[in-house]
């Protein structure tokens, strides 16, 4: 294992405040750090985040606010820098690309490249978009329009500086063929080679200060400013003291950065090529992350945006439901690399069954066991301790952080032990046992501490604060119970939430022909309890998920029953990926006659149920072993 590891978020631009997109960003990232320092504490690990200070957004705002692009910045920046100890992130440097160090960075690249030659003038036209302060080409527009954001665009011809970076693109290929695992997750790597099947054009690196002042002057060419991007990029490199600082290649070979899809190609095209003009080794990995999609009655999530105003803050969603109930939530409902929907009800719904009922309750009782029967001290095992939940959790976050990233399976490893827990409690019942065979009480209850110890360590990089207070409860030193140790009871570590119900709109009058439909339609026929009774209820685990080729809302599951395996294809692509049904217990119908669909067979179905905004796969509150009935 190496001896350093860098970690980065984009720096976030100072035109808006921090909302959900930043926060994930950041709490991914900071988790990310977090993991790398549990799997070895000599380790040296660097996390950096900040804000992207420079441009024509920044100047703009600035001028209709009245102040100077220096002041707004600095009120600006300090929203996410403020914000990021609120939501228990540890970075170790927050750098601002206004500050003298990156100034110096940028202009040393700059005059390095005009020097090699990878810089040059020429006159230019093309399609400016303003928001996302670049040009775009006749081919690229959509509807007009920029085809990131949307907005409007403005022809403008000028003359420019431009960076040679279509002669990078071939060995640019070279290098994602050769490094599979360079930008994660793979289809997103696939789709930065489609882009590069395309010419690569040279990409104008300048904007006259005419038109744009606010930003770093260009050494070899005073009368102009340096793109945003090229500015913003290179904070990387700054933050680990490049070119003079010794010792910054060591972090640089094992730098990661960790970004939203939407700026995927900046980082895996503008950047890389910039790197191999200045002979800076690329970064070992890039992992680019999906959206969170807002879920609205009636139609398909859409992406949060701010002129959508469906963008969910993270200082209302930790003040309401506390910080390490939201990381929680963040961390477990997206997979890496997919898009995952943010509702209030499903975070409820995670603490609810997750961390209060699972986690929580497994934590009260066993403490309580303990107080009451074993003078309140950690017992003996009876034999020689196992290691092997610890080794289990750590197995998968050694995967997670050298190339899985899928934070949601880690944390579904540890909930899978907490229910294994929870399974042992009730089928030893050692509150029952302990009267007769103390002995072997004691090494249940000790069995199920270190489990939750092993639990608490793993689960630390995720809600750092409660998984601390877990083990001071049960006496336990880095993810290890030392018997004899005393237990504090203490409140419950992960209260329950209720949802406020909302306020009931006064429904306008319906005409007649819509009350008389309503009265016909009704609630479903009553049937007997003979008839509920042929159905063939059934618990199962899922094995395997895949998306059904052609179908955006089909997944192709594969359960196991525990006697036997079904193939089912169940409708609920929109509202899961299959990385996160992975492992999950389920509810099916075990005797529904087969059906094909999209030429697949499907043995059963999965249970389900949904509102307005989202659909939720039903499962036992609890463990539950693959085969049970339902009853």
């Amino acid at each position: 294992m190496s001896t350093h590891a860098y970690f980065t978020t984009p720096i976030y631009y100072v035109n808006d405040r921090p909302h959900i997109g930043h926060a994930y960003t950041t709490v991914l990232t900071d988790a990310l750090a977090r993991w790398a320092r549990l799997l070895d504490p000599t380790r040296e690990v660097f996390f950096l985040t900040g804000t992207d200070e420079h441009g024509q957004k920044v100047e703009q705002a600035a001028r209709k606010r009245g102040v100077t692009p220096q002041a707004h910045c600095d009120e600006l920046h300090q929203a996410f820098k403020s914000l990021w100890p609120e939501l228990h992130i540890a970075n170790s440097d927050f750098i601002r690309t206004t500050e003298p160090r990156h100034v110096d960075v940028v202009q040393q690249a700059l005059q390095q490249l005009y020097d090699r030659g990878e810089i040059y003038a020429k006159p230019f036209a093309g399609w400016y978009s303003v928001s996302e302060e670049r040009f775009f080409t006749e081919k690229e527009l959509v509807d007009g329009k920029d085809p990131i954001s949307g907005n409007a665009v403005e022809w403008l011809e000028e003359q420019n500086w431009f960076f040679r970076m279509g002669q990078y693109r071939g060995r640019l290929v070279a290098h994602l063929e050769a490094h599979p695992d360079f930008i994660q997750p793979d289809f997103r790597r696939n789709e930065v080679l489609g882009f590069l099947r395309n010419d690569l054009e040279d990409l104008c690196i300048s904007r006259p200060k005419a038109r744009l002042a606010w930003g770093i002057p260009i050494p070899f060419a005073p009368d102009y400013v340096t793109y945003v991007w090229f500015d913003a990029l290179l904070n990387y490199l700054t933050g680990i003291g490049y070119p003079d600082t010794p010792g910054w290649e060591r972090w640089w070979a094992e730098s990661t950065h960790v970004l939203g899809k939407d700026i995927l190609t900046t980082h895996s095209v503008y950047w890389t090529t910039m790197l191999m003009a200045l002979g800076v080794p690329l970064p070992k990995r890039i992992i680019a992350h999906g959206w969170w999609l807002s879920p609205s009655a009636g139609k398909e999530a859409e992406k949060m945006s701010k002129s959508k105003g469906n963008v969910v803050s993270p200082l209302g969603m930790k003040d309401k439901y506390g910080v390490e109930v939201f990381r929680y939530f963040l961390l477990r409902d997206m997979s890496v690399g997919q898009d995952a929907s943010f509702s209030e009800e499903a975070l409820v719904q995670r603490n609810n069954t997750e961390l209060a009922n699972d986690l929580g309750n497994l934590l009260s009782r066993i403490v309580a066991l303990v107080e009451k029967s074993f003078g309140g001290v950690v017992p003996e095992y009876v034999e020689r301790p196992s290691q092997a939940a610890d080794q289990r959790l750590r197995a998968a976050a050694l995967e997670l952080v050298e190339g899985g990233y899928r934070t949601h399976q880690l944390i579904e490893a540890c909930l899978g032990l907490v229910r294994e827990l929870n399974k042992l409690v009730t089928d030893t019942a050692p509150f029952k046992l302990v009267r007769d065979d103390p002995a072997a009480a004691g090494h249940i209850v000790r069995t199920v501490l270190d489990g939750l110890a092993a639990v608490g360590k793993w689960l630390s990089p995720v809600m750092p604060e409660r998984m601390a207070e877990l083990q001071r409860r049960i006496g336990a030193v880095d993810g290890h119970v030392i018997g004899g140790t005393a237990v504090i009871r203490g409140e419950s570590l992960f209260p329950r939430f209720e949802l406020e119900a909302p306020e009931a709109a006064p429904e306008p009058p319906k005409p007649a022909k819509a009350k008389k439909a309503e009265a016909q339609k009704g609630p479903k026929a009553v049937i007997s309890y003979e008839d509920f009774a042929k159905l063939d209820l059934r618990v199962a685990q899922v094995e395997a998920a895949e998306r059904v080729e052609g179908s955006d809302k089909l997944l192709r599951v594969t359960l196991d029953l525990g006697t036997e395996k079904r193939q089912v294809v169940a409708g609920i692509a929109k509202a899961y990926g299959p990385e996160e049904l992975t492992g999950k217990l389920v509810v099916m119908v075990a005797n529904l006659a087969p059906r094909t669909l999209f030429g697949l067979e499907s043995q059963g179905m999965i249970l389900a149920a949904h509102d307005s905004s989202r659909l939720f796969v039903i499962g036992p509150d609890g463990f539950a072993a693959a085969g049970a009935e339902v009853s």
